[in-house]
């Protein structure tokens, strides 16, 4: 028997604005502009079963309280 499989990628820049703080120094640097584009990118699967959602992201750090709710309106999406 034959299962539908729903595979589906997706990319978006996520550039910051000029003159933002650059994280990962004791000074609050300016951004004064970046060589190539910032992207997220993500790639979902599902089997009809199941699902995965990979996410990556083109930056330093994100602490915590940033990602959680994230995780968790990513999960209720994709539940």
């Amino acid at each position: 028997m034959y299962r539908l499989f729903i595979c589906g990628f997706a990319q978006r820049k996520i550039n910051p604005k000029i003159g933002s703080g650059i994280p990962g120094d004791f000074l609050p640097p300016a951004s004064l502009g970046f060589d190539d584009d910032l992207m997220t990118k993500a790639v979902y699967f599902n089997d009809g079963e199941r699902s995965a959602l990979i996410v990556v992201a083109d930056f330093v750090e994100m602490y915590r309280s940033e990602a959680l709710p994230i995780r968790k309106y990513l999960s209720e999406q994709t539940a």
